[in-house]
């Protein structure tokens, strides 16, 4: 095989990988990101600092099963869940997952909603900590504003 026709060898193979890769991240959404501020009360503070524990943020993707699918025991189709700790309060930025289209088509409105719990990432205590608020709603009501989340320890 001569130069040339290796060369146009691996162009058409470059050209081809680069239109499949195209069509597979066709098949993804991105989803906008979103900050999700935590904040802790001075005991919380305290107890976290001395221990080194960390707080841990989930949040929970998922939607309401559209007609014609099923979804779990809830009637919700599950979308992948986003994790990451912090070593005390502070904001995170979050909906740097994908989804697949698919997945997306199965739920009402093809809108993902969004829970968010916090809680400490039991990496020193074997219970949770903390007591936080949550939120709950669409992924696009939650990239519009900071999400504030207060904590405070449990029994606090």
């Amino acid at each position: 095989m001569s130069p040339a026709m290796i060369v146009r060898l691996v162009m058409n193979l470059s050209i081809a990988c680069s239109m499949t890769t195209m069509c597979l991240a066709a098949e993804e959404v991105a989803l906008p990101t979103y900050e999700v501020v935590i904040s802790l009360s001075d005991q919380a503070k305290s107890k976290l600092a001395a221990s080194k524990e960390m707080v841990h943020v989930s949040a929970m993707y998922y939607g309401e099963a559209e007609e014609g699918f099923i979804g779990d025991e809830m009637g919700e189709i599950q979308l992948g869940v986003e994790d990451v700790d912090l070593p005390g309060e502070g904001s995170v930025q979050l909906g740097k997952i994908k989804m697949s289209k698919e997945n997306l088509a199965q739920v009402v409105g093809h809108k993902p909603s969004v829970l968010i719990n916090v809680y400490s990432s039991r990496k020193v205590f074997e219970d949770n900590l903390l007591d936080c608020g949550i939120f709950q709603d669409f992924v696009e009501t939650a990239a519009q504003k900071p999400i504030v989340i207060a904590c405070k320890l449990i029994g606090e």
